[in-house]
C-alpha cells in the first residue's frame, strides 16, 4: 500500500469517526460542535484522494481503478467546496466570516448551519466511494461501536442546556433559541472576545469527552487531534502566531486590542500568561503539531508516524494547559471593562425563564441598531426577552467576581 492510499483511507476513516460522534451527541449544539471535525478530515481527504488517484493513473495496470473513482471523486470535490468556508472559518481555525460585525455575526450563524446531518453525510459516502472506487478494501463507512456512541452520549450530558432553563450565552452560536439569552460583544476586541468564547466552547464538550482520549483507538486519536486544533485556537487568538509562524487572517490577536488605560490589571495578566505562564516555546510547539498531525497529515510524516505522533501526545498536559488559559481569562475578565463576556461560559439565569418562540440575535436586528456592533466599547441583547434583560445580563457579568469558573479536573480513562 502507497502512502498516498494509507492517508487518504485515514483521513476517511476519520471523517466517519467524527461523524459517528456527531450523531451520538444528545443535542443539536453538540452534534453541530463535533461535526465540524469531519470537515477538517474532509480537507485532507481530498487531497490525499485526488493523488491517490493521479498515482493510479500513472500506471497502465491500475488506470480502470483512477477511471471508476471520477464521478466519487468530482461529487467529494463539488460538496466540500461547499463546506471548505465553514471548515477554514469555525473548524481548524476560528476566524472572521467578514469584515462588518453584523455581517460576520449573520454569516457565521448561517455556517453554523449549515453543518447538518445530510450535506455532512454525503460528504463523508462520497469520500467513502472514491476509496472503494479506487480499491479500497477497508469498511471505511462503519459505524461507531454501540458502547462507543452510547459513552458518548452519556459523556455530554453533562454539557447539555436544557430547554426550560435560560443561559447567558456569548458565542456565535446563537441564533434565536429561546432558552439563550445572547450577548454580542461590539467592536474588534468583541469579534475576539467571542471567538474565543467559541473555543472556549468546544474544549467544554472536548473535556467532557476526556476519558475516551486516553488510548490508542480511533476515537481517541480523533479526539487527540481536536484537542490540539482547539488549543493552539485559543492561544492564537488570545497572544497571536508565535514567532516564525504565520499571523492571524482576520486581525490582532486579543492582547494586542485590548487597551490597558481601560483596566491596567486585566491587561497586565493578559501580557504575564503570554510571557511568563505559556511562552513562545509552548506556542510554537502547539502550532507545529496542529499544522503536521492534526488540521493535516503532513506530506513528509507517514500515515504512521502521524498515528505515533497523535498516540504520544500528553493530553492531559494539554487539557490542564487550556485550564490554565481559561482560568487567567476568567481573572482578566473581572478586571477590565472590556472583557466582561470572555470566557463566560453558559451561565443559567435563574431570575429568569426561557421565551415563547424565537428571539431576535443583534446581528439580525434593524441595519440601524445591528450598525452599533461596529463601535467599541458596548454589547447587544438579543431581543425580544423583554426590558429586563439587559439588567439580568449586567448582574451576570459583575457577578462574576465572587463566582469565577469551575476548574477541570481529570477523570478516570473509559473502560
Amino acid at each position: 500500500m502507497s502512502e498516498v492510499q494509507a492517508k487518504a483511507e485515514q483521513a476517511v476513516r476519520f471523517m466517519h469517526v467524527a461523524l459517528g460522534l456527531a450523531v451520538a451527541a444528545p443535542s443539536e449544539r453538540q452534534r453541530r460542535i463535533l461535526t465540524r471535525y469531519v470537515l477538517v478530515h474532509a480537507d485532507t481527504a481530498q487531497r490525499y484522494l485526488r493523488a491517490w488517484r493521479r498515482e493510479l493513473d500513472s500506471d497502465v495496470v491500475t488506470r480502470s481503478r483512477a477511471a471508476r473513482a471520477r464521478t466519487a471523486l468530482k461529487r467529494l470535490r463539488r460538496e466540500y467546496a461547499h463546506h471548505k468556508d465553514v471548515r477554514d472559518k469555525l473548524a481548524s481555525r476560528r476566524q472572521a466570516a467578514a469584515v462588518g460585525r453584523a455581517a460576520d455575526l449573520r454569516r457565521t450563524v448561517a455556517m453554523w448551519h449549515q453543518l447538518t446531518g445530510p450535506r455532512v453525510r454525503a460528504l463523508c459516502g462520497y469520500a467513502a466511494a472514491a476509496c472503494q472506487a479506487m480499491g479500497s478494501d477497508i469498511a471505511l463507512d462503519r459505524p461507531l461501536d454501540g458502547a462507543y456512541a452510547e459513552a458518548v452520549a452519556t459523556a455530554l450530558c453533562v454539557t447539555c442546556l436544557d430547554d426550560d432553563k435560560l443561559y447567558f450565552d456569548a458565542t456565535s452560536y446563537a441564533a434565536g433559541e429561546p432558552n439563550l439569552l445572547s450577548i454580542a460583544p461590539t467592536g474588534s476586541v468583541g469579534r475576539r472576545e467571542m471567538q474565543i468564547n467559541d473555543v472556549h466552547d468546544h474544549l467544554e464538550e472536548l473535556n467532557a469527552l476526556r476519558p475516551l482520549v486516553h488510548g490508542s483507538d480511533e476515537v481517541a486519536l480523533l479526539l487527540r487531534g481536536a484537542l490540539i486544533i482547539e488549543v493552539a485556537a485559543l492561544l492564537d487568538l488570545t497572544f497571536g502566531a508565535p514567532p516564525g509562524f504565520s499571523k492571524l487572517r482576520d486581525g490582532h490577536a486579543l492582547v494586542e486590542l485590548v487597551e490597558r488605560q481601560r483596566g491596567e490589571k486585566g491587561f497586565d495578566l493578559l501580557v504575564e500568561l503570554r510571557d511568563r505562564i505559556v511562552g513562545d516555546e509552548s506556542r510554537a510547539v502547539l502550532r507545529e503539531l496542529r499544522n503536521r498531525v492534526a488540521a493535516h497529515m503532513d506530506v513528509r510524516l507517514s500515515r504512521d508516524e502521524v498515528l505515533q505522533v497523535l498516540s504520544e501526545i500528553d493530553v492531559d498536559n494539554y487539557f490542564l494547559l487550556a485550564d490554565v488559559m481559561l482560568d487567567w481569562l476568567d481573572a482578566a475578565a473581572t478586571s477590565h471593562v472590556d472583557l466582561g463576556t470572555l470566557v463566560i461560559g453558559h451561565r443559567q439565569l435563574r431570575t429568569m425563564k426561557p421565551v415563547d418562540g424565537r428571539t431576535v440575535p443583534a446581528a439580525h436586528q434593524p441595519r440601524e441598531h445591528a450598525a452599533f456592533l461596529d463601535e467599541p466599547y458596548g454589547a447587544m441583547v438579543a431581543g425580544g426577552f423583554g426590558s429586563t434583560a439587559s439588567a439580568a445580563a449586567a448582574g451576570v457579568i459583575s457577578g462574576r467576581v465572587n463566582n469565577p469558573r469551575e476548574r477541570w479536573r481529570p477523570g478516570p480513562a473509559a473502560a
